[in-house]
């Protein structure tokens, strides 16, 4: 979502409640009471959740414009299904869901949000279940639209379900053939 559209939500004035998180906050945990839609001012938020086994789970990560809770607040769930996580300094804006549904323009990209959210979990359901370490990785880095990612090895081996190494492995690949280049927290992709 561009500022243009984050300042026409504002000018809607269906904006409650503006709320600071440093990075690595918890917004919201599992279980906790939420039933409104939130939006991201600034930042970028990773939803998590854990099993009953103790393994972390990482579904999926949102930045400025987007909104999170869609889901729930749509289906009228009051206790949050995963974390909210703030991985980087985030400012979240509640919006009651009920202003959702007046504003057109707003339920408009509220939907628009959660069809590409679904595409997106088709996407990376098909690229947990299917090849080996190498190509998980590659076509995971073909999925982002930012030719530079922020994410470090371990995020993308908890993301993809695969070992730390075989991400190491996979990305030193990439990088010897010229299609990636990588520093510290940071991926740039080269060539399409």
């Amino acid at each position: 979502m561009n500022d243009e559209r984050l300042d026409a939500i504002y000018k809607k004035d269906v904006i409650k409640n503006v709320r600071n998180f440093s990075k690595n906050s918890y917004i919201f945990r599992q279980g906790d009471d939420i039933s409104n839609v939130y939006l991201i001012l600034e930042g970028r938020v990773g939803v998590r959740s854990t099993t009953e086994s103790g393994k972390e789970l990482v579904f999926n990560e949102y930045s400025k414009g987007e909104f999170l809770n869609l889901v729930n607040a749509f289906n009228g769930e009051k206790r949050s299904l995963v974390d909210f996580i703030s991985i980087e300094n985030t400012k979240i804006a509640s919006i009651p869901i009920q202003h959702v549904y007046e504003n057109y323009s707003i339920l408009l990209l509220a939907t628009k949000q959660m069809a590409l959210t679904l595409k997106r979990a088709f996407e990376h359901a098909m690229i947990i279940y299917d090849g080996d370490a190498h190509t998980k990785v590659s076509r995971y880095i073909s999925t982002f639209k930012d030719s530079k990612l922020n994410l470090t090895h371990d995020e993308i081996a908890k993301r993809l379900r695969i070992s730390r190494p075989q991400v190491t492995k996979a990305l030193n690949e990439l990088e010897s053939k010229g299609y990636i280049r990588t520093k510290y927290k940071e991926i740039e992709i080269i060539m399409d």
